[in-house]
């Protein structure tokens, strides 16, 4: 998130998002300015890394995979689809990477 900060009337006024008219300007305290500061310096890790966020990201995704192979595996099992044994043994498969990734990045996340 970007900050700009400018001094207005004795306050300071931050604008969050600049095209964003709702949000464009909001007044603030400079006390309040200073103490959002000191916060930032006190707390640098408070902010969720793009590693961190790509690590949920392909959590949530992987849950998706894995009901989408799910219910592939399904379909084909009543078939009499000639490949149905080399779907099902490739979806088993499948489904065995996505655990695996699944409980590598729970790991992972619970380290951090």
């Amino acid at each position: 998130m970007f900050l700009f900060f400018e001094t207005v009337n004795g306050g300071v006024c931050i604008s969050k998002l600049d095209n964003n008219e709702r949000w464009k300007t909001k007044m603030i305290m400079t006390e309040h300015v200073e103490q959002y500061e000191e916060q930032q310096r006190e707390n640098p890790n408070k902010m969720i890394t793009t590693e961190k966020r790509t690590m949920v990201r392909d959590l949530i995704l992987l849950q998706y995979i894995d009901a989408m192979v799910s219910k592939s595996l399904k379909e084909i099992e009543p078939s009499s689809n000639i490949l149905k044994r080399t779907f099902l043994m490739a979806g088993e498969s499948i489904q065995r990477r996505i655990m695996q990734d699944t409980y590598r990045l729970q790991k992972e996340l619970k380290q951090r």
